[in-house]
């Protein structure tokens, strides 16, 4: 009686860029939406009550919905009300689908089931009574066979949410109880990563003094040549891209140009998360240019959940707009400093940084300087590759610099190390 249906996907549109919160949203009304037009077609509805597993309350309702349209808008902003609530008390619901993962997979085969009831109940309604009493035992095993796969599809798909669930709480629970060293009630309580900044008391170490001399040079004459606002040093791993930013951040603040720094660390918790990296770096300029406290500070109390608007936004209020009103004012550019951006656990906010950066430095002239380092990955060789980004970026290749002679004097300096440590040697 069944038969392999097309992909009913198009239908519901493409939700594989969609947020889990608006997934859950849009399918729970799509699911309503086929359980009213699966009741309209088939005059005894009961048995498919029990196949979709539905309480006898829930499908009262929905029999006496079917000529009142207010009571199903009424039913079904109910269910996303409720819906809805369950996901602003999580406020975890913002991770996207993925096309082809896990998730994604128990979706098409949850909607595919739901699917093939939907066009087996409209092939039973074209069916004559006869015809009806005499496949009926055909009709009592299909009925089994889609209660059978949509209850395992329905707890496919359940369980796999709570545990998507419970590993974002679980990251959400190790990220909240990072010291922030700021007072309850500070302004930037749960906003801020102190471990992320240059100044933070870890085991982040500077170049050996001495090493990677030539790079730094470089970076200062770019610096003062003013040709460029963005500077990107590109190289592999072990390239040495965290020490040298370190060790030009100790410069640049005890030259009293330093603005903020944000050093991203895989698998680091929050230092890993985009989401604390532009309120980090505005608290820092509130410490570094005084200046701009006043309109930092007041976006924040004016949204107490600016943490949460587009990217665009946080920019625009907590960095753009207070540099750009001290342009007329500051003739040193200070330096910002971002380490290590393919660290960082969302490749498409960083490219969507990288662009939005690279436009407000081609239209305003900001007084800052910034310096971005990474791997030469494919998501940020992108993002640098459009023409706004190609026309505000000088980039620095670590590998055209040569090291020989800076790994020549680390030995030397960690030989001398082990022979302090171990005279007997």
């Amino acid at each position: 009686m069944t038969s392999k249906s097309p992909d009913p996907r198009p239908e519901y549109g493409n939700y594989t860029h969609m947020s889990v919160k608006d997934h859950f949203l849009g399918a729970s009304q799509t699911i309503v939406t086929l359980v009213k037009e699966v009741s309209d077609l088939i005059p005894n509805a009961g048995p498919l009550a029990q196949v979709l597993g539905i309480t006898g309350a829930v499908f009262e309702i929905i029999n006496q919905i079917k000529t009142n349209k207010d009571d199903c808008v009424l039913l079904v902003e109910r269910i996303l009300r409720f819906l809805k609530d369950m996901a602003e008390e999580c406020k975890l619901l913002d991770a996207p689908i993925v096309d082809g993962s896990a998730t994604a997979r128990r979706l098409d085969n949850l909607i595919s089931k739901i699917d093939l009831i939907k066009k087996d109940a409209e092939t039973w309604q074209e069916s004559s009574r006869w015809d009806a009493l005499w496949h009926r035992d055909t009709l009592k095993d299909a009925l089994l066979k889609h209660n059978t796969n949509l209850t395992d599809c329905f707890h496919a798909f359940n369980t796999g949410a709570l545990l998507h669930l419970t590993a974002r709480a679980d990251n959400s629970t190790h990220q909240m109880i990072l010291p922030t060293g700021l007072a309850p009630g500070h302004l930037f309580t749960g906003l801020v990563v102190l471990e992320a900044m240059h100044s933070y008391k870890g085991p982040r170490r500077s170049c050996l003094k001495g090493t990677r001399q030539a790079v730094i040079d470089k970076f200062f004459e770019w610096k003062e040549s003013g040709v460029t606002h963005v500077c990107w040093f590109s190289g592999p791993a072990g390239f040495g891209k965290s020490a040298i930013s370190q060790s030009i951040a100790e410069l640049c603040a005890s030259e009293g140009i330093l603005a903020a720094t944000f050093f991203f660390l895989r698998g680091a918790g929050a230092r890993s998360d985009f989401n604390y990296l532009i309120t980090t770096l505005a608290y820092q300029l509130t410490l570094s240019i005084p200046a701009t406290k006043p309109a930092i500070e007041s976006a924040l109390r004016e949204d107490v959940r600016i943490d949460s608007q587009s990217m665009e936004d946080q920019l625009e209020k907590l960095i753009i707009q207070p540099l750009k009103a001290l342009a007329g004012h500051s003739t040193t550019p200070s330096v910002i400093i971002i380490d290590a951006l393919d660290e960082c656990n969302d490749h498409a906010k960083i490219g969507t940084f990288i662009d939005i950066v690279a436009r407000a430095c081609s239209s305003r002239q900001l007084p800052v300087r910034l310096l971005l380092t990474s791997r030469r990955e494919d998501h940020i060789i992108r993002a640098f590759s459009s023409a706004v980004a190609t026309a505000a970026t000088t980039e620095l290749s670590l590998e055209s610099f040569d090291a020989s002679k800076d790994i020549e004097a680390y030995l030397q300096s960690r030989f001398s190390e082990i022979l302090q440590q171990n005279r007997h040697i």
